[in-house]
């Protein structure tokens, strides 16, 4: 009953908008998340500037943006869509050894700046869009030693970053062209389809579900409400969400809804 009410209040909100003229919540596929860079790109895939997207608070904090869901990293390297941490859009990282920090503040993280670049090259070097394209050129061409080279600020280290278009408000991830592949990405996802017991339609079954944020004394990076990560939680065979069918627009929807309740910042883009 719980996670049907949240899922109701989700619909509700996604009818209505915040005082900023922002919708309350994101539409499926979405997250709000905080990104606390923009990575100004030209059209030739050149990075022209980079600028903070942070709150006026005495202690700046990254806004809020609606982009790309991300991935559930339990493990292994996978990349966002169109934006992530600085260890996968640019390839390094805060330096973690105090010692060093101040005359070395960052390390290649070139695994991860591969699988992102390999990713987006896979998925946009047949689009037409300039956006697209400027963005392709750009991992192309871009190397983790251009982090110094360009005099980019350490405090941008291991923050979320997105990516525009010659100027900050113009981002990529909003593009027409983006949306659309981003629709096709969700779609293509290959997921057992199952009765949902939360609408009770038969559809895709999400297989993990949204993380929760903003859960006082938790992760980070999030929580699960309804999750099999032990083989002594599940039972006929069945593993991660097939244990409790609940189907990607519900798992979406609820865990979207009590983010919301949960948040504590205003969505900005």
């Amino acid at each position: 009953m719980i996670l049907a009410s949240l899922v109701r209040y989700y619909r509700r909100l996604a009818t209505e908008t915040d005082e900023t003229g922002n919708p309350k919540v994101p539409s499926y596929g979405f997250s709000e998340e905080k990104i606390g860079w923009i990575l100004v790109l030209d059209k030739e895939g050149r990075l022209k500037t980079v600028v903070p997207n942070l709150t006026a608070d005495k202690k700046p904090q990254p806004k809020l943006m609606s982009v790309p869901r991300p991935e559930k990293r339990t493990s292994g390297i996978k990349p966002n869509f169109l934006w992530d941490k600085t260890a996968y859009a640019l390839g390094v990282e805060a330096n973690k050894n105090k010692a060093e920090a101040k005359e070395k503040p960052f390390t290649p993280s070139e695994k991860t700046f591969e699988a992102f670049k390999q990713y987006h090259l896979d998925l946009l070097q047949n689009s037409e869009d300039e956006g697209l394209q400027a963005l392709c050129r750009f991992l192309q061409n871009w190397q983790p030693a251009h982090f110094a080279a360009e005099n980019l600020p350490a405090e941008m280290l291991d923050s979320n970053t997105a990516f525009s278009l010659e100027k900050p408000t113009a981002l990529i991830h909003k593009r027409e062209a983006a949306q659309t592949l981003w629709a096709g990405c969700l779609k293509s996802d290959e997921a057992l389809e199952s009765l949902c017991l939360i609408s009770g339609d038969t559809a895709p079954i999400a297989r993990l579900h949204p993380a929760i944020k903003g859960v006082f004394g938790g992760q980070s990076s999030g929580g699960s409400i309804i999750s099999f990560n032990k083989e002594a939680f599940s039972s006929f065979g069945k593993e991660q969400g097939a244990n409790a069918p609940v189907s990607e627009q519900s798992a979406f929807a609820y865990t979207t809804a009590l983010n919301y309740l949960l948040r504590r910042e205003i969505i900005t883009a």
